[in-house]
């Protein structure tokens, strides 16, 4: 069997940034029809960096991938009813409209649910009450700006990776599922409201931080190149390299102790201080002087010798390196996550696959991120039936780009 799971599903999308793109992409690589409807000339993201030669967004073409692409000017009252039309346009599995749109949308709940009455949507929004926020600065208000700093830092600092917005962005697809579900066994569509600073805080809530503050009586973390709760920081090898190492178990502890031959000195450590490096919370507790001690194996190998031994092992542990490396390594020796797409006007990239695996279908290649409006004459006479004549008129007075 080669067909995806949600093969059937058809989804109009017209969010932007990361948390919408990359939950009806997820949704997509399952299967999903996923069409984008843009403004004409692109949507706010359609040229953020980083930026391939062509000056084609990387960001907005990965994020994109394997969506079909409708350009209608949504400003103009034939523009807006014709995305009403699309998404509401019958069919099974159809219906289903994602939207981040701030404030007052462009297309209510309301409106779509009276013409299909069996409509879903998604809306994904910053705060709760529908005010505007973005990834960065749910982080700083839930406090995680505060605990990526150090101590020798004022200022709380954004993290690399916008977790909160793909969080969020599989929370939507996971609803999109949900109600889609519950649609075939009642009939009935839904809206469903998801706010970005609600992912955040319900993620920090499951992990124990909100907790933490209340009941623990270990000090607020912040930041100092350790793991919290358990022994795991980064050490510095002879050659300038370096190898993340995290003893979780006891077992995993024992191994590094032995590897690392210094059973004599910590347990030297562990009489003065009369305490058990068995625990993991006592490990945590007294990190700076174990590592200060376990530092001196790493810094007297290379990197290689490091790796090899440490390969003998139960630890878990990483050599650190670039994502330029990754790369590297990935294009010599693909895993199945990975495939090839060929970008208009760029070389064959990199792309992401579903990581998920299903015994029941093959992962599909990913497909190319559409050209903005590629697909629109095809789409308008595919949804709604339109002719020739009308989507040229329609493009000859910029109401589409076709």
């Amino acid at each position: 069997m080669t067909t995806l799971p949600l093969s059937g599903l058809r989804i109009i999308d017209t969010t932007t940034f990361i948390a919408g793109p990359s939950g009806t992409m997820a949704l997509g690589q399952l299967g999903a029809d996923v069409i984008r409807v843009d403004p004409l000339g692109g949507a706010s993201d359609s040229g953020r960096l980083p930026l391939a030669r062509n000056g084609r967004s990387l960001y907005w073409a990965s994020l994109n991938k394997g969506k079909r692409s409708l350009s209608i000017d949504t400003r103009s009252i034939e523009g807006r009813q014709l995305l009403v039309d699309v998404i509401t346009s019958p069919g099974n599995g159809g219906g289903i409209y994602v939207t981040n749109a701030v404030g007052r949308s462009l297309v209510s709940y309301e409106e779509l649910s009276a013409i299909r009455p069996d409509l879903i949507m998604i809306h994904i929004q910053g705060m709760p009450d529908g005010g505007p926020a973005v990834d960065y600065t749910v982080s700083a208000g839930i406090g995680m700006a505060s605990v990526t700093r150090s101590d020798s830092e004022t200022l709380g600092v954004s993290q690399t990776v916008p977790t909160w917005d793909l969080l969020c962005g599989l929370h939507a697809a996971l609803a999109v599922v949900v109600a889609e579900r519950q649609r075939q066994l009642t009939g009935v569509g839904q809206l469903v409201e998801i706010a970005l600073w609600d992912v955040a805080i319900a993620a920090i809530g499951n992990l124990g931080m909100l907790a933490e503050v209340q009941a623990s009586v270990s000090p607020e973390r912040v930041a100092d190149g350790f793991i919290y709760g358990t022994f795991g920081t980064t050490f510095s090898a002879a050659d300038g390299g370096s190898v993340l190492v995290v003893a979780l178990t006891p077992r995993m502890w024992q191994d590094l102790v032995e590897v690392t031959d210094t059973t004599d000195d910590l347990a030297h450590l562990e009489a003065d201080l009369d305490v058990d490096f068995r625990d993991e919370a006592t490990r945590f507790e007294h990190r700076v002087e174990l590592a200060r001690i376990l530092q001196g194996w790493f810094s007297a190998r290379h990197l290689n010798a490091i790796e090899h031994a440490l390969a003998e092992t139960r630890i878990q542990w990483s050599v650190v390196r670039s994502v330029r490396s990754l790369v590297a390594d990935l294009k010599k020796d693909m895993p199945d996550v990975i495939g090839t797409v060929n970008e208009p006007g760029m070389e064959a990239m990199l792309a992401t696959k579903s990581p998920m695996r299903f015994s029941s279908a093959h992962r599909q290649n990913p497909a190319a991120s559409p050209v903005l409006g590629q697909h629109t004459a095809q789409l308008l006479v595919e949804l709604l039936h339109l002719d020739d004549k009308t989507i040229q008129d329609l493009a000859k007075r910029r109401i589409i780009s076709a």
